[in-house]
């Protein structure tokens, strides 16, 4: 629909926006607080959890089977770049 409607693209885009501001919040807080190593890039970070978070509900709404999903967003974490004395 939003490749049809200018109006419909264009709040996709401002809802992406927001959801990439959001994670890039949050992993500004983890950098700061420790939690985040020290060379990762929020903003870098941020897209990837957009990409991973809308693949996800791309094969979701196909039908992948839970156990699959919970691995991928498990992998996903798993590779954020930790702070070393975080990583448990």
């Amino acid at each position: 629909m939003a490749a049809q409607d200018a109006h419909v693209a264009d709040r996709a885009l401002e809802t992406f926006q927001g959801l990439e501001a959001a994670f890039v919040r949050c992993l500004e807080q983890a950098k700061a607080q420790g939690d985040l190593a020290a060379h990762a890039d929020p903003r870098k970070l941020g897209a990837m959890l957009l990409a991973v978070m809308r693949g996800l509900e791309a094969v979701g709404k196909a039908g992948m089977a839970e156990a699959s999903l919970r691995g991928m967003v498990e992998t996903a974490f798993e590779g954020l770049p930790v702070a070393p004395k975080r990583r448990r």
